[in-house]
């Protein structure tokens, strides 16, 4: 750290001094626009850029403490590892990860210490990145994770988990009802949903060093899906520390933008 910085940290409280250290960082909008055709923004593949490979390679490494990787209560990975301990306590349990690219929150819950029983719990990874053969070159021995590019056929999963993905899905009640039909699971993991109040739209995104189309939906909306299908909300959540302001948005109105992003766990309601 340099002495500058140790100056700042010593003259301002922690609240202040991270409240700065945000504003350093943000660079300006985000977020371009309200699009309701996705063939109209650009899309560059950011999840395929060297940007986002190093830093999954960096989220991969393995601390010599462990231990202090345990997940924090407001993280999303908290919630997830929280669920799959209280129905691994006693039985296997599959967990389909749509979307998980090199499976990254699998090996930070089990390496780092956050499932409790983690000889109970399988993880399949679907999805088509390159990410995933990073995932691939990551497992040693013990590690109960594979990888796919489709949704097993005839397996049944216990638990559908997806972070951060539905947000790039163009047809989401397509991709809802798809993923039910497939992996029929018993229990739903869904964190950092980019929806809220808001109405549907599209927007621009720049990360990574690339465009990206990214889809903001409404959260009620997308929960009456599953609702539909059989099964209640068991806890609904704001990602507070995942939060959005109005510097993050440009040419966005303010009724459709969010605060923060959210999470929604579900089960069957015949369980």
């Amino acid at each position: 750290m340099s002495r500058f910085k140790i100056l700042v940290a010593d003259l301002l409280p922690p609240i202040a001094l991270r409240a700065l250290l945000k504003l350093i960082r943000h660079q300006g909008p985000r977020l371009f626009g309200v699009f309701h055709d996705v063939d109209m923004l650009k899309s560059e593949g950011q999840y395929e850029s060297k940007e986002w490979l190093d830093q999954q390679i960096k989220a991969l490494r393995v601390n010599v403490r462990p231990w202090e990787y345990l997940p924090e209560m407001h993280s999303p990975r908290a919630l997830t590892a929280l669920y799959l301990n209280l129905i691994s306590r006693r039985q296997t349990v599959s967990v389909l990860d749509f979307g998980g690219a090199s499976g990254e929150i699998y090996f930070d819950l089990k390496r780092g210490g956050g499932l409790l029983f983690p000889n109970n719990v399988t993880w399949t990874v679907v999805d088509s990145l390159p990410g995933m053969q990073l995932g691939e070159n990551f497992k040693i021995d013990g590690d109960q994770i594979d990888f796919s590019t489709t949704i097993p056929k005839d397996r049944h999963f216990d638990v559908l988990h997806v972070s951060t993905v539905f947000q790039y899905i163009t047809d989401i009640v397509g991709t809802v009802n798809h993923l039910l039909d497939s992996c029929t699971p018993d229990h739903i993991v869904l964190t950092r949903l980019c929806a809220g109040s808001n109405p549907d739209f599209f927007t621009h995104n720049f990360a990574f060093g690339k465009w990206e189309s990214v889809h903001f939906f409404n959260f009620h909306e997308f929960e009456r899906q599953f609702h539909e299908r059989g099964y209640e909300t068991v806890l609904r959540q704001k990602y507070s520390e995942e939060s959005l302001s109005p510097a993050d948005f440009h040419d966005v109105p303010f009724d459709h933008q969010i605060s923060s992003t959210s999470h929604l766990i579900l089960t069957r309601r015949s369980i």
